[in-house]
């Protein structure tokens, strides 16, 4: 039975490699924090109807402008960005906004496995959905990936405390390159914010290097995302862990992270984020698996990452 549990362990990990942290039901009413617009007061300017000897009193500057808060340092731009290059802009310095003044605000990882696409070859795809006793082979895969629907019905959360260094948001630098050329970014007035919606290209096995800027078009907005070189770090875990090691190995693993898609609400007076969701899609192919004695040529599965930010304090 123990031999058992340990072969239904380590096949969770088959498909527990696509995503950091997740459940399966979406956050779809996210509190939002608003932050004030910079009030802006202004007279009515009056002309003298002209005469035959037109005098035209000259128009006083009545127009002023509060004082930024403690803190600000930026005012918005006098008009929407349209190009891609503004868009983009304006994106990468709201996130850098949170940076620099330690922000405080309030993460949210919604990850879903698609149960349907797991496969494998030969006696894998069965073993998903062998259950023993409360527990089934899906539900350890879960609880791999950080699924926990009875502590976290609505997602794995993380409250990042203002005045905090945190990389939960990454700092973007996102660049043109970087953009899915079949979509271009856009741009729309809602209020008192702007509505800037960014789609990210495809990307197979992309990297992470978030102290230099970032090592993939992905890792320079999110690091909510896996690696081949995570997963086989996971897997060494595994076979050297003290309280009881195990035999498994994959000889290849590859993610492939598509439909990326960044939506970020952004106050127009100060260019500060009012919330943010990153959505994509990822596919995992793992080849030449080896759990103790068993072998299985290759798995794969799909699934869906969303995160959200909101709730930011400043």
């Amino acid at each position: 039975m123990k031999k058992l549990l340990a072969i239904l362990l380590a096949l969770a990990l088959v498909f527990a490699f696509a995503a950091c942290n997740g459940n399966t039901e979406e956050t779809t009413d996210p509190t939002e924090e608003t932050t004030e617009a910079g009030a802006t007061g202004g007279g009515d300017e009056t002309t003298e109807a002209p005469t035959d000897e037109t005098i035209t009193e000259a128009p006083t500057d009545e127009t002023t402008t509060e004082a930024p808060k403690e803190g600000e340092t930026t005012v918005a731009p006098a008009k929407a960005p349209s190009t891609k290059a503004e868009i983009l802009g304006a994106y990468n310095a709201a996130t850098a906004k949170v940076a620099a003044e330690k922000a405080g605000y309030k993460k949210n990882n919604v990850t879903e496995l698609d149960d349907k696409s797991m496969t494998g070859s030969g006696l894998l795809k069965p073993l998903l959905s062998l259950k023993i006793g409360d527990f089934s082979v899906r539900q350890l895969v879960g609880a791999f990936m950080g699924e926990d629907k009875i502590n976290y019905p609505n997602g794995v959360p993380t409250d990042v405390k203002k005045g905090t260094v945190s990389d939960a948001l990454v700092k973007s630098t996102l660049k043109e390159a970087d953009l899915n050329s079949a979509k271009a970014p856009t741009c729309k007035e809602e209020g008192n914010n702007y509505v800037i919606t960014i789609y990210v290209k495809d990307e197979l096995d992309p990297k992470k290097d978030i102290k230099n800027g970032g090592a993939s078009a992905l890792n320079r907005f999110t690091n909510d995302f896996q690696t081949s070189a995570e997963g086989q770090k996971i897997l060494r875990d595994v076979r050297e862990a003290p309280e009881g090691a195990m035999d498994i190995s994959i000889e290849k693993m590859s993610f492939k992270y598509s439909n990326a898609k960044i939506v970020a609400k952004i106050d127009k007076t100060t260019g500060k984020l009012v919330n943010v969701t990153h959505d994509m899609d990822f596919y995992a192919r793992l080849d030449g698996i080896k759990v103790l004695a068993f072998k299985f040529k290759w798995a794969e599965g799909y699934g869906h990452t969303n995160v959200t930010y909101n709730n930011f304090s400043w």
